[in-house]
């Protein structure tokens, strides 16, 4: 009998027929857009909870959160980000499992009953006599033969399927990512303590001055407000007292910020610069050694603060001056103050060290400090003094600006006040670097670009072009515009006068002779 294989035919088709991309798919659909939900909603509220929007400026700030405190006797403001403190809510699933299984059952029976009865039978019988006479025996004989076969078979087929899913989705706080742990590190670092209402700080807090002409110190005073966040433009005024008799200063002069006021030995008000830093210098103009009297002076400085929520106001600092007697070396410089701009980039400064008897030092070594270098640089000659006790040292302009260099030999110091104008660029470029002039192209329009050090066009400058012989001229293309326009830029015309020589170079420079040059062929 032939196999029966139905059964196992249809358990395959069903099995065939699971839909697997649902089943297993749609799971993982759901936790996709969960995740996104979930970032989304930590997006939200780093929004809502951890920014505001400035309404003058539009631009998105931290939200702050302000402790007061007591430091060293002193209420001051604790000025921390609220991010920094609050736990952002960043939730991710970190495992998926589907765990799924298919029961498929078959089995098959065939029933076919086949009876068949075969019956044979056969019969017969006989008589007879064996012997003879009173030996003789009479019988009779019967005989039956009978046969029957019987056979069945039976088949019989069935089958069932049973399938079962079980999903399990594991999440919790997920790890921060990069960019937003660099941006909270930042915030953590901007975790400051401002005075109450704000305030100003001075330094040095304890300065010495020597009483010898020509001696300086430089102040300097930092205004914050109540959120420590340094106030540009605040006014600020120092105010000297209780002067040693006997000796007199000269004006105050502004080192750092811009003096707004009348200059005076004992009073000053200057407008600070934009990182709320104001600085003045203190010079000896004259001693009556008879009279003078060493000790401690004085010094107080009062700011407006800008805070818009603790409301306008003076807050105030101050600190002491010692003034001391001329037995120490003695530091002089030959200039004490120097401008560089356009036509005059550098300078040269001799730094003279003494006894208090006027004696040279020599071999004495002479330390600088710049207080803002990217005013200025400083470039020692020979910064140990020689036989007369001089040190020279060069100074070079870099950027617009004030600032000072202090020089130290031999614990006395001296400063020399530099300002820097006109030389607020870098570089100097041309449309084109070579030109060909000939009997039908007799012209040739060149744009120059004169550009800062941030590599923006400079305007309202003067730019001149040259030529290396007289085969070709350089005039400016519209003699009505001789400065460069707001992007920087001066337009010239190169003009071929005769063909004595095949090749010429015009040179544009402006005034402090940063160059180009364009490079020209004659036919």
């Amino acid at each position: 009998m032939p196999t029966d294989n139905s059964a196992a035919l249809t358990a395959q088709s069903a099995l065939q027929a699971i839909p697997f991309s649902t089943l297993i798919g749609g799971p993982l659909d759901a936790c996709i857009q969960a995740q996104a939900k979930a970032a989304q909603t930590s997006w939200e509220f780093i929004d809502k909870v951890g920014l505001w929007t400035d309404p003058a400026t539009k631009e998105k700030k931290a939200v702050t959160v302000n402790f007061q405190y007591n430091k060293n006797g002193e209420m001051v403001n604790l000025v921390v980000p609220l991010l920094t403190i609050v736990p952002i809510p960043f939730l991710a699933i970190t495992k998926v499992l589907i765990d799924f299984k298919a029961n498929i059952s078959a089995s098959s029976s065939t029933v076919n009953s086949t009876s068949s009865s075969e019956d044979l039978s056969a019969g017969g019988s006989a008589q007879g006599e064996i012997g003879f006479g009173p030996f003789s025996v009479s019988f009779e004989a019967h005989a039956n033969y009978s046969s029957k076969k019987d056979s069945k078979a039976s088949q019989e087929s069935k089958y069932s399927v049973e399938y079962t899913m079980n999903i399990q989705v594991e999440g919790g706080q997920a790890d921060m990512p990069a960019g937003l742990a660099a941006i909270l590190n930042i915030l953590q670092s901007s975790v400051t303590d401002a005075p109450v209402g704000g305030g100003v700080t001075l330094s040095p807090q304890n300065g010495t001055i020597q009483a010898a002409v020509g001696s300086r110190l430089y102040l300097e005073a930092t205004v914050k407000d109540g959120k420590g966040v340094l106030q540009g433009g605040a006014t600020v005024t120092f105010n000297l007292s209780n002067i040693a008799t006997g000796l007199k200063l000269k004006p105050i002069k502004a080192t750092t910020g811009k003096l707004i006021g009348p200059e005076y030995p004992a009073t000053a008000k200057l407008e600070a610069n934009d990182k709320g830093v104001a600085g003045i210098t203190l010079e000896v103009d004259s001693v009556d050694y008879k009279n003078y009297r060493s000790g401690w002076f004085d010094v107080s400085v009062t700011a407006s603060d800008k805070d818009p929520k603790s409301g306008s106001k003076d807050v105030s600092s101050k600190c002491k001056i010692k003034m001391t007697d001329a037995q120490k070396p003695l530091i002089n410089a030959n200039k004490m103050d120097i401008s560089l701009e356009s036509n005059k980039t550098k300078d040269k400064l001799q730094i003279t060290l003494t006894d208090s008897n006027g004696t040279a030092l020599k071999d004495k070594v002479i330390t600088y400090t710049v207080m803002d270098d990217k005013k200025c640089t400083v470039t020692p000659i020979n910064n140990k003094t020689n036989e007369n006790g001089v040190a020279e040292f060069e100074v070079t302009g870099i950027r617009d600006g004030q600032t000072s260099i202090e020089f130290t030999g031999e614990t006395v110091t001296t400063n020399v006040n530099v300002n820097v104008s006109g030389l607020d660029h870098n570089s100097i470029t041309v449309d084109k670097t070579s030109i060909s002039l000939s009997p039908s192209t007799t012209e040739e329009k060149v744009t120059v670009t004169l550009l800062d050090f941030d590599n923006k066009g400079l305007p309202g400058m003067t730019i001149s072009g040259k030529s290396e012989n007289n085969s070709c001229s350089v005039a400016l293309y519209n003699p009505s515009v001789d400065k460069t326009d707001s992007t920087g830029k001066l337009e010239f015309k190169v003009t071929r006068e005769n063909d004595n020589n095949k090749t010429a170079k015009v040179t544009f420079s402006d005034a402090t002779g940063v160059k180009v040059d364009v490079n020209v062929s004659i036919s």
